[in-house]
C-alpha cells in the first residue's frame, strides 16, 4: 500500500508527501527492526528495500520522459525532479531514524560510531578540508559506479548517509542541541548528498541511455535511439560531473568552516 502511495506522490511531484512517507516508513520499520535486535544496518537494509522499487520505477519513467522532450527543456528542468525526490527521501529518513534512536528502537550503532569516530579524528588534522573533500569525492565516484550497474546503489548511499546524520544528532544527547546543530549540519549534508545524487543520476542516466542506444531497451524507433547519446547528452554528462564535484566542494567548505 505504501509503495503505491509513494509512487503516486512521486508522479504528482508532491515532494512534501514523499518526505512524510519516508519519515513514517523509516520510523515504522524501526519497530520491526527492534524485535530482531535493533541493529542499525538491518534498519538501513529494510528502508532501502522499501524504497527501491517505487523510486527505481519512477526514475525509469523520467528517463524515457526526458528523452521524448529532450530539446524542449533546459538541463535543470529535465532533472530537477530527481534531485527533489532524493532530498525529500534524505531528510525524511534522517528524521525517521533520529526518532527511532530517541525512543530506543535502535540500540546497535557499530558502523555509525566507527564512521563518526573517524570523522572526529580527522578534525584535528591540518589537512581536514582535503580529507573531507577527497573522501566525499571517492563516495561520489563509487555512487556513480553503483548507479551505473544498479540504480538501487544510489538509494543505499542516500539512506546510509541519512543514518550517519541521524546518529550524529542522537549522539549529542540533547534534543535542543540536536535541533540547532542539525540545521547547520544539514546544510553541508544536503550539499554532499546533492553531489552524490548528481553522480548517481549521471551513472543511472548513462546506463539507461547505453541500454536504449545499443541494446534496444524500451523499443524506441531507430531515429530516436540515435538521438539519446548525441552532443546535447554529452554536454549533460559534463554538467553532471561539474555539479557533483561543485556540490561536494562547497559541502566540504561548509563542513570545515
Amino acid at each position: 500500500m505504501l509503495e503505491i502511495a509513494f509512487f503516486d506522490a512521486e508522479r504528482k511531484q508532491r515532494f512534501w508527501m514523499v518526505f512524510f512517507i519516508c519519515l513514517m516508513v523509516s520510523f515504522g520499520l524501526g519497530f520491526v527492526n527492534y524485535f530482531i535486535g535493533g541493529i542499525s544496518v538491518f534498519l538501513i537494509a529494510f528502508v532501502c528495500l522499501a524504497f527501491s522499487y517505487p523510486i527505481t520505477k519512477y526514475m525509469r519513467e523520467l528517463n524515457f520522459k526526458n528523452m521524448d522532450r529532450f530539446y524542449y527543456k533546459k538541463f535543470f528542468q529535465r532533472f530537477d525532479q530527481e534531485i527533489f525526490i532524493f532530498w525529500a527521501v534524505f531528510v525524511g529518513v534522517v528524521i525517521g531514524f533520529y526518532l527511532t534512536n530517541v525512543i530506543g528502537l535502535t540500540s546497535d550503532f557499530q558502523y555509525e560510531k566507527s564512521f563518526v569516530g573517524a570523522l572526529n579524528g580527522n578534525i584535528i588534522l591540518d589537512n581536514f578540508f582535503y580529507s573531507v573533500f577527497f573522501n566525499n569525492l571517492s563516495v561520489a565516484f563509487y555512487t556513480f559506479i553503483l548507479s551505473f550497474f544498479l540504480f538501487s546503489g544510489l538509494i543505499f548511499v542516500v539512506v546510509w548517509n541519512a543514518s550517519i546524520v541521524a546518529y550524529y544528532l542522537f549522539s549529542l544527547n540533547s534534543h535542543g542541541l540536536a535541533t540547532l546543530t542539525g540545521l547547520g549540519f544539514l546544510v553541508h549534508a544536503l550539499l554532499e548528498i546533492g553531489g552524490y545524487v548528481w553522480a548517481g543520476i549521471f551513472g543511472a542516466v548513462l546506463s539507461h541511455r547505453i541500454a536504449v542506444r545499443y541494446f534496444g531497451y524500451g523499443k524506441l524507433p531507430s531515429f530516436k535511439r540515435k538521438k539519446v547519446m548525441d552532443r546535447t547528452f554529452v554536454l549533460d554528462c559534463f554538467l553532471f560531473l561539474v555539479l557533483s564535484i561543485g556540490f561536494i566542494f562547497f559541502g566540504a567548505v561548509v563542513e570545515t568552516l
